[in-house]
């Protein structure tokens, strides 16, 4: 068992689960508790209180740790170490508020995804980055098991979920000192303590309930359950009553966390297979996410994927019409109005009647101007209100706003952000193209291919440029012999 343990141990630290190691934690909790309440019944004091002592070590150790790493003084350091300590810290804190509001019954089974993002708001939305990512403006779970069931269920359903895990626990150490067979008792205790890990893994996870590590659980309680009770001798060694009681409740307590929840597991699994079929661009990826909206019409996003699937497609219609399904479920984040005032932008581009693509524009330019109310540094709004405004003939606005978002985008890259950088130099070119700076205008380029913008969207830029400025051919292509050299140099042997 020790070395299966190492090994296990050994594959998760290369896997770099942190979840997983703090799982490996929870076993080596177990064994040592165990198997030191063992020896303490044999009669053996000294290597039971050392087994146990080693044991409480270890979980003082994990609980120290995890103390540190979500204490708000530290976040910042932990998050260079551990990447998603800072949003959970900010799940939980959101949690803790919904949980204060529903405190005893908690707001069901199901519903935690519609309640909490209410939560989620201001600086802390901003801060998790609801405010930039719209699609990611859903929480399926509360990044902790127990968190989860208390806002599910409230305290009430809290405490019938640990007493029937004390009860199971109980029932096992019965069976682990009452059989004296070795096969029942590393059974058991390979159980238990699998059991107990994944308890541990939970404390910043959620995988009990809807993931295929929920079945391992659940076989692992029943399984555990069932070895001892088939196992009991007739009258003789018959058991308390402690079996017949716990193998009822659990089974009740499964049922009140699973059932509501289908449907969203359902959806949850039609949203991912649609999500990967996008991705490599099969025709079968809208029936997925179409299938998701039918098992829950609250999934914002996949009506943001689909939204996005359709003004790839030229369907802008649609596309407005799932951006604007997304607007009321999650309200006016700034990508999120971004890409509906877009939308509008390109219909307007497609609409034949001269009253059609006015109107069309002028809510385009309406939803940008509300947004820059909101985000005045955002430097795209401005990029965008400037393109809508030279559609719509009013030039002097279109370059006040040019000019503007020039300045923006220069300060952005200043911020040295990586997100969007490679789109954002395009752009960036796009409008020093158009105030005539065709030098500026080439170097941003040079960007957005050092960043790995699409080359066919850097060919329509370059092809402008060297219309513009033929000399900018032969200095692009120097350039490209000069990266070819650097990379060479850069290389390793």
């Amino acid at each position: 068992p020790i070395l299966v343990y190492v090994l296990v141990l050994l594959a998760i630290l290369m896997a770099g689960s942190r979840g997983g190691l703090l799982g490996m934690g929870g076993v080596a909790v177990g064994v040592l508790l165990l198997y030191g309440g063992v020896l303490l019944r044999k009669g053996e004091r000294v290597y039971g209180l050392a087994s146990i002592g080693m044991g409480l070590a270890i979980a003082l150790v994990i609980s120290c740790t995890l103390f540190v790493l979500f204490w708000p003084a530290n976040r910042e350091s932990a998050e260079q170490t551990f990447g998603s300590v800072e949003n959970r810290s900010i799940v939980y804190r959101c949690t803790s508020w919904l949980i204060r509001d529903h405190f005893f019954i908690g707001v069901t089974p199901g519903n935690f995804t519609i309640r909490f993002p209410y939560y989620l708001t201001g600086p802390e939305a901003e801060q998790y980055g609801w405010l930039e990512a719209p699609e990611e403006k859903v929480l399926e779970h509360a990044h902790s098991e127990y968190l989860e069931i208390w806002s599910d269920l409230g305290v009430v359903g809290l405490i019938l979920w640990l007493a029937t895990l004390i009860g199971f626990f109980r029932f096992l150490w019965w069976g682990l000192r009452s059989f004296e067979q070795p096969f029942s008792r590393w059974l058991i205790l390979g159980i238990a303590v699998g059991v107990l890990g994944a308890l541990f893994q939970n404390l910043i996870s959620v995988s009990l309930r809807w993931v295929a590590s929920a079945w391992i659980f659940w076989t692992f309680i029943g399984a555990g359950t069932g070895w001892v009770v088939g196992k009991f001798r007739p009258k003789t060694d018959r058991p308390k009553p402690l079996p017949f009681w716990l193998i009822p409740m659990a089974f009740v307590l499964a049922m009140i966390l699973f059932l509501p929840n289908t449907k969203r597991w359902a959806a949850d699994w039609h949203f991912v297979r649609g999500r990967d079929l996008l991705q490599h661009g099969s025709p079968k990826a809208e029936e997925e996410l179409q299938r998701t909206i039918e098992l829950n019409p609250r999934f914002p996003q996949s009506y943001y994927l689909l939204a996005g699937h359709y003004y790839t497609n030229s369907r802008f219609e649609d596309a407005i019409e799932n951006y604007k399904k997304v607007q009321q479920l999650r309200g006016n984040v700034v990508v999120l109005t971004e890409n509906l005032a877009t939308s509008y932008f390109k219909l307007s581009t497609t609409l034949e009647q001269e009253a059609d693509r006015e109107e069309a524009l002028l809510t385009a330019i309406e939803l940008y101007e509300g947004s820059l109310e909101r985000h005045p540094t955002f430097p795209r709004l401005y990029d965008y209100l400037s393109r809508a405004y030279h559609r719509i003939g009013l030039e002097r606005l279109s370059v006040e706003h040019r000019r503007k978002a020039i300045e923006l985008y220069e300060k952005w890259f200043q911020w040295e952000f990586k997100y969007g950088r490679a789109r954002y130099a395009l752009d960036l070119a796009k409008n020093y193209y158009l105030e005539g700076d065709y030098e500026s205008a080439f170097w941003q380029v040079r960007n957005a291919k050092r960043w790995g913008e699409n080359p066919d969207s850097l060919e329509v830029m370059k092809r402008a440029l060297f219309n513009a400025d033929p000399s900018l051919s032969a200095k692009w292509d120097r350039e490209e012999v000069k990266a070819i050299e650097s990379a060479k140099t850069t290389t390793p042997n």
